[in-house]
Formats: C-alpha cells, sequence, structure tokens
C-alpha cells in the first residue's frame, strides 16, 4: 500500500518587461493573491480564478487518479509589467516560508513562476 503524496502548491507569476514601471503588490493582490485554504476553496469552483497552470496541473493529478494532497501555500500573480517590488518579493517569499507546514515532507513542490525581468529595489 503506497503513503499519500504531499504536493505543495506554490505560485509567484510575473512576466515582466525591465523597461516597464514596477509591478508593486497593488498588481498581483488585484489579480491573484491567495494562501492556504484559499487556493482549494478557488479550485472547487465552477471557474477558477487560480492561473490555468496551478488549476491544470490539480485537473491533470485527480484525472489521473493518483494519491496524492495538496498542500496549499501561497500563489499569486500579475498582468504584465515590470520588474517586481524588492519589497514585495521578499514579504511574500517569507509568508510562503510561514505558510509551509513545520513537518511536512513533501514528495514535490509545484513552483509555478513566468520568466521574470528581475526585482527592482524602490525608493
Amino acid at each position: 500500500m503506497s503513503e499519500t503524496k504531499r504536493v505543495a502548491l506554490m505560485g509567484f507569476m510575473l512576466e515582466s518587461n525591465a523597461f516597464a514601471p514596477v509591478s508593486d503588490e497593488d498588481a498581483f493582490r488585484s489579480l491573484c493573491y491567495m494562501a492556504g485554504d484559499e487556493i482549494l476553496a478557488d479550485m472547487a469552483r465552477p471557474n477558477p480564478s487560480l492561473p490555468a497552470e496551478i488549476s491544470a496541473f490539480m485537473d491533470e493529478m485527480n484525472r489521473a487518479g493518483l494519491d496524492w494532497e495538496p498542500v496549499p501555500i501561497l500563489v499569486t500573480a500579475a498582468e504584465p509589467g515590470g520588474p517586481i517590488d524588492h519589497a514585495f518579493f521578499l514579504s511574500t517569499l517569507d509568508e510562503m516560508k510561514r505558510n509551509r507546514p513545520a513537518n511536512a515532507p513533501f514528495l514535490m513542490m509545484l513552483v509555478q513562476r513566468r520568466p521574470m525581468a528581475g526585482v527592482r529595489r524602490c525608493g
């Protein structure tokens, strides 16, 4: 008998251009910023607002009939823009670390990201 595979769900998504204005916290929170059980609640809706990569991954894992447990950490996304504001980037990474269960071994972590031009310090 196999053990249920735990898969951490995390994502930080932005297509960016170094010449565009900085993508700040509002840019992410206005499109998608979900943590913990919010991720699973959104997936239970007929039309989830999570990025397609996350919902497609979960749908395929379920369709394949795999014995797995999603461990929702944090998923955030913004419309295409400039580099991520440095302070927001660091605070989001800290929140991802805090949301990770302390005693949770994972088979894998789905860490979805899109190509980023970088992180820019503001001020």
